[in-house]
């Protein structure tokens, strides 16, 4: 999973004086302009002999990539992802995620600029670890979770990152085509429509580049990856449905914390079963490794939750992205309550698959 809210936002604004968070965005600018530093330009990279031939042909692989995403996909045409950045670490940015023990709502930050986000960012797992442990010692649910990239929502030029740059095609391009998507739209204080929005984009985006590059050899394993998505979706959605109904009974905690442990089991249970009917893919195993409570649903529901809403826009718009952007902007303009509406009415209408087009 990726998450890809721009954390570095935060460099371009200040604390309340007196602010108990001046610690974390003295981290935050402190990290984002280090990644902003120290960057190489792509086209120079593939022009130095100097630079490996499977670094080039990733580059090179890329830069197609975001001109595509400009041309074809009518994604902002800025410098993002032009230039390359190594950086000494597996991950970009740790998030964490909260929510307490009997909810499945996630806590919320709120950010002048970025507005309020379920996660809270950080350059440093050290740093992400502790502050999760502060919540977990409060008897919450917590999730810490490494991110590969990032969007700055336009403010800044982002780079290409060494954590991401080695990604198989489809998920490379992809990628790119998600955390452009985010320039493109964002709405403060709505992860799920944001991140559903940017899916959206990269599912339609990868279809179109393989069907464009005539790499039609990517399509059956790309098909197969979106549904086990898609599947893997549903599933914590329905269970995280279940739990929302558990913790919204007049009955005492412990009714709820034994009833939770019990779906969080049969939860693993059925991703058993759903494994078995993959073939025995076992592309999520870490992430139930990891341990299952209400931040870690939470974390995989943002992503998937308005894509086949989505979905049936696009298809309102008989594929053409331009009329799908107006329309997702005009959505993203109504007030909080009346977009859950009509992002209701529009899955209801999704085709059967709910993945634009994915059968």
């Amino acid at each position: 999973m990726r998450f890809g809210v721009g954390l570095l936002l935060l460099v371009i604004i200040r604390p309340a004086p007196g602010s108990s968070d001046v610690g974390y965005y003295a981290h935050a600018t402190w990290g984002g302009l280090k990644l902003l530093s120290g960057r190489h330009s792509v086209a120079a990279l593939l022009e130095d002999p100097r630079t490996s031939p499977g670094l080039k042909a990733q580059l090179d692989l890329a830069t197609r990539a975001r001109d595509f995403a400009s041309t074809e996909l009518r994604l902002p045409d800025n410098k993002s992802y032009r230039k390359y950045k190594h950086i000494d670490r597996s991950f970009a940015t740790w998030t964490v995620v909260v929510a307490p023990e009997l909810s499945i709502q996630p806590v919320q930050w709120c950010f002048p600029i970025a507005g309020c986000v379920s996660y809270r960012g950080y350059f440093s797992r050290t740093r992400a670890e502790k502050f999760a442990s502060k919540w977990e010692a409060k008897q919450y649910d917590v999730d810490v979770g490494g991110v590969r990239a990032y969007s700055t929502l336009g403010w800044f030029a982002d780079p290409l990152l060494s954590t991401f740059i080695e990604l198989p095609e489809p998920e490379l391009v992809g990628l790119i085509f998600h955390e452009l998507a985010h320039q493109r739209l964002y709405v403060k204080g709505d992860t799920e429509l944001n991140e559903s929005f940017a899916t959206t984009v990269e599912l339609v985006g990868v279809q179109r580049w393989i069907e464009s590059e005539g790499r039609e050899e990517l399509q059956p394993d790309f098909v197969a990856s979106v549904r086990r998505e898609r599947d893997f979706a549903d599933l914590v959605r329905t269970y995280r449905t279940q739990l929302g109904e558990v913790y919204s009974q007049e009955r005492d905690d412990g009714w709820k914390r034994k009833h939770k442990e019990d779906l969080l089991q049969q939860l693993r249970d059925d991703y058993d079963l759903l494994r078995e009917s993959w073939g025995g893919v076992t592309a999520h195993d870490a992430w139930f490794d990891q341990g299952l409570n209400n931040a870690r649903l939470a974390s995989a529901a943002a992503y998937y939750d308005h894509v086949p809403a989505f979905c049936a826009l696009l298809e309102q718009c008989s594929g053409s992205l331009e009329c799908f952007f107006e329309q997702a902007e005009a959505l993203a303009d109504r007030d909080s309550e009346e977009r859950k509406a009509s992002l209701q009415r529009l899955a209801d209408q999704s085709p059967a698959t709910g993945l634009c087009s994915i059968d």
